[in-house]
């Protein structure tokens, strides 16, 4: 590895490349489907996932993915360079210049914190809509004077509505942890 990355320059570019498609396109596709569970959840009659919907959504992650990752290739702003023990290629955040850490301060914020906050964001707004149907459901029962609106509850059975949201969390959580640096 001494004379630079294994597959040369071209191997470090393409690799790089396939790195930011994947890993931002990752990204935007988890908060596409956090929205899409969103509307389903929030808006039952309106938020249908249509062929048309479906295809505007990954036209959009598409074309806001591949500038993120062509950038550094054409070599405008930063660009792709051996890392650690010269087996992985990714954009330079090493390098100490204005327009390097611009790069990276801009990439931090497009491809992590804005996937990250509408993936939270729509989960919580999850979460709130389950808890607020919820205490809907209980207020409703207590007008009818009965224990619950379901038939046949078991106390041990969790609704539907909640079980949601626990995945909801879980997802949001999951998400952040592998995520993060």
């Amino acid at each position: 590895f001494n004379r630079g990355y294994a597959t040369g320059h071209l191997g470090c570019q393409i690799y790089g490349v396939l790195g930011a498609l994947s890993g931002i396109g990752a990204g935007m596709t988890n908060a596409c489907i956090a929205y899409d569970r969103y509307t389903t959840i929030t808006k039952p009659f309106d938020g249908k996932m249509t062929r048309t919907k479906s295809l505007v959504m990954i036209i959009c992650i598409w074309t806001y993915v591949i500038p993120w990752a062509t950038i550094p290739v054409l070599e405008i702003w930063s660009r792709y360079v051996p890392e650690g023990f010269l087996t992985a290629c990714s954009f330079d955040y090493l390098k100490d210049t204005f327009d390097n850490r611009m790069f990276v301060a801009a990439i931090f914020f497009c491809s992590y914190v804005t996937p990250m906050s509408l993936i939270i964001y729509f989960y919580s707004q999850i979460v709130t809509h389950v808890v607020n149907h919820e205490k809907l459901l209980r207020e409703q029962a207590k007008k009818m004077n009965v224990e619950s609106l379901r038939s046949n509850q078991n106390l041990a059975d969790q609704s539907t509505e909640i079980r949601i949201a626990k995945v909801a969390i879980t997802l949001c959580f999951l998400f952040v942890a592998s995520w993060t640096p």
